[in-house]
């Protein structure tokens, strides 16, 4: 992911799975180059960390993102 060009990565929303990770802890999911981080435990309740991750995000980019796309415009 880190070497993926930024405007390809800005349209990914990407998640690491794995039972040494800290769900919803966004400095780990930062320094892996991930959008979420979920630890295995917490599997059963992916569709609400999956909503929660991806609702912060959006509150976070999106200001980022329309920028961006009116600038191409």
């Amino acid at each position: 992911m880190r070497n993926l060009a930024g405007d390809k990565r800005r349209n990914l929303y990407y998640v690491i799975i794995g039972p040494e990770l800290k769900t919803l802890y966004d400095l780990q999911a930062l320094s892996l180059s991930a959008n979420l981080v979920v630890n295995n435990s917490d599997m059963k309740y992916l569709d609400k960390i999956l909503k929660k991750g991806f609702q912060d995000y959006e509150t976070l980019f999106r200001p980022f993102v329309e920028i961006i796309q009116a600038k191409k415009e």
